[in-house]
């Protein structure tokens, strides 16, 4: 019986923390912009690095994991999303806390996604699974970025 295999980047949040993104969703990895704060915008996406030609956001998902703040705010990796069918990419960037590696998953890596991605963050959670013993969650970027993630998000910090 085959599997069918699929690639995907693995995001270091801390060294015992992952999260992973599609293959096609990684475009870039920058080491070094400036970030650049923006006053009145949420606690996880309140900084701009400046990309080709322009200015993207950048989300910091460890406060949204419940992880210690990063002190290396010079990895970064830039991710391509659709937030509808047929519309433009559009573009965030994502704090990490070192190079994004890109793997190889099969269906038999794939499991339960574990309670703790569970709760107001579910809908950010696509699916889960394992890398070197860890539990490893498939993030839904254009739900990251969306508003309704926003309200949700005001919801349960408030």
């Amino acid at each position: 019986m085959s599997t069918t295999k699929s690639n995907a980047w693995i995001i270091p949040l801390q060294s015992d923390f992952l999260v992973a993104v599609s293959d096609v969703e990684m475009v870039e990895y920058l080491t070094g912009p400036r970030l650049i704060h923006v006053p009145l915008t949420p606690y996880y996406c309140n900084n701009v690095i400046p990309w080709r030609e322009g200015m993207i956001p950048v989300f910091n998902l460890n406060p949204l994991f419940a992880l210690p703040s990063m002190h290396n705010l010079h990895h970064f990796g830039v991710l391509a999303y659709q937030a509808r069918p047929k519309t433009p990419l559009q573009h965030i960037a994502v704090l990490l806390s070192g190079s994004p590696v890109r793997i190889s998953v099969d269906d038999e890596q794939i499991g339960e996604v574990p309670e703790e991605f569970s709760g107001p963050f579910a809908d950010l959670v696509l699916s889960c699974f394992e890398y070197k013993d860890l539990p490893v969650p498939i993030l839904n970027i254009p739900y990251l970025a969306s508003q309704e993630f926003g309200s949700a998000i005001v919801d349960v910090v408030a």
